[in-house]
């Protein structure tokens, strides 16, 4: 099948979920539509209207689902593939894992010239037996089926390549990493923005202390077990911490225990918010953010918290110890150590002076992740790829 480039060039931008383009991705694609004919494509949802009213693109909507589900995935690629024959796009770059597989064959199938996959978390990484080896079939066929593969942390690149999960020649990286970058104009504690934080504080009664936060789905794999064990031993001793946890929790894959949802529910100094709009007022109101993950590929929460003047404690893991440097602008512990969290958290406890410090370093520490840097080596790719080829 021959393609006509046209004008402007077709950009095809697809995701697992709509609220990756409202929260991983946001103003990215409104970006690139300056100069590019955008269609955003995942599965259907308020989120996916309000992405394109968001970001002034059109919307289409294939069910993608994050679980291995063979037949809705079978379904969702002959979606696909009849899209991409409509359509017929210069370019189709994808995200997440199951979008990736999706739209990365029925690119190779339709022959889309510019097959573009960010790598930005793998859930294999931390899975084990005959899963780990369907996993990782999956994510070498997404990386051989396209064109560029484009990792969104130093520690995916090493990975993929030692896995030989794709060929050198496709890959490229872009430095520092990050899939979105961080918007420091957005991000940043205005006297308006800390107004809000205090706010919470004072509505969640909390006066003394320090206050901790985790903001992301309340999965097992972002080290919520640990946490709970960390911040109920601490709590225990101290009886001055609190935990706000902006989010909600995941009844998919990976959930945490029963055990500890309850804890979480019925905790007296844990605050469970539900998802939040706005993020900038929870991490006005804490004064360091958690990151307890076992797998990341560049953690956004990360650049929010620390264009926010907040320190983390995250995990040494990739992406993670990437974007935090220890004693500047937080502390990095083993995953899956609840022990050690607990000594780091204690440690935030006990030494204000530390907390101070590392606040006072944070943002410039992650200065080098600024959103226009990172969404012009996206729109310049493009443009190299399709000058390439003749476009």
């Amino acid at each position: 099948m021959a393609y006509v480039p046209s004008l402007p060039p077709k950009l095809i931008r697809v995701v697992t979920v709509p609220s990756s383009f409202r929260f991983l991705l946001r103003g990215q694609l409104r970006f690139m539509a300056d100069q590019f004919d955008v269609l955003a494509v995942s599965s259907p949802g308020e989120a996916l209207n309000e992405t394109g009213t968001e970001e002034g693109v059109s919307t289409y909507p294939i069910r993608l689902t994050r679980k291995i589900t063979p037949f809705q995935d079978l379904k969702s690629l002959i979606q696909m593939i009849v899209l991409l024959i409509r359509e017929r796009p210069d370019i189709v770059h994808s995200h997440t894992p199951k979008a990736g597989l999706i739209a990365m064959v029925a690119a190779w199938i339709t022959r889309v010239p510019h097959r573009i996959h960010t790598v930005a978390g793998m859930p294999l990484v931390v899975t084990t037996g005959i899963k780990r080896q369907l996993l990782m079939a999956m994510e070498r066929l997404t990386c051989r089926c396209a064109t560029t593969v484009i990792p969104n942390s130093r520690g995916l690149r090493n990975y993929l390549l030692e896995q030989s999960l794709t060929d050198p020649e496709t890959l490229i990286f872009f430095n520092p990493g990050s899939s979105n970058g961080i918007d420091l104009t957005f991000f940043a504690r205005t006297p308006e923005v800390q107004s809000k934080g205090d706010d919470l504080r004072q509505a969640l009664s909390i006066t003394t202390g320090i206050v901790f936060l985790f903001a992301g789905r309340i999965v097992r794999d972002k080290g919520i077990e640990e946490m709970a064990a960390a911040f109920s031993r601490l709590y225990t001793e101290t009886q001055s911490v609190s935990w706000i946890i902006a989010g909600d929790f995941d009844t998919g894959l990976n959930q945490i225990s029963s055990e500890t949802r309850s804890l979480l529910e019925s905790h007296p100094a844990i605050h469970l918010l539900g998802f939040s709009k706005d993020i900038r007022t929870p991490m006005a109101a804490c004064d360091v953010v958690v990151l307890p993950s076992y797998r990341e590929g560049l953690p956004q929460v990360l650049l929010q918290a620390c264009a926010m003047d907040r320190p983390c404690i995250t995990t040494d893991i990739m992406g993670c110890n990437e974007v935090i440097q220890p004693e500047r602008n937080g502390l990095i512990v083993p995953a899956q150590n609840a022990d050690l969290l607990y000594g780091a958290m204690k440690r935030m406890w006990s030494e204000p002076e530390l907390v101070a410090q590392l606040k006072s370093d944070a943002r410039h520490a992650i200065l080098n992740y600024d959103q226009p840097k990172i969404w012009a080596q996206i729109r310049d790719l493009y443009h190299r790829l399709l000058t390439t080829k003749g476009h």
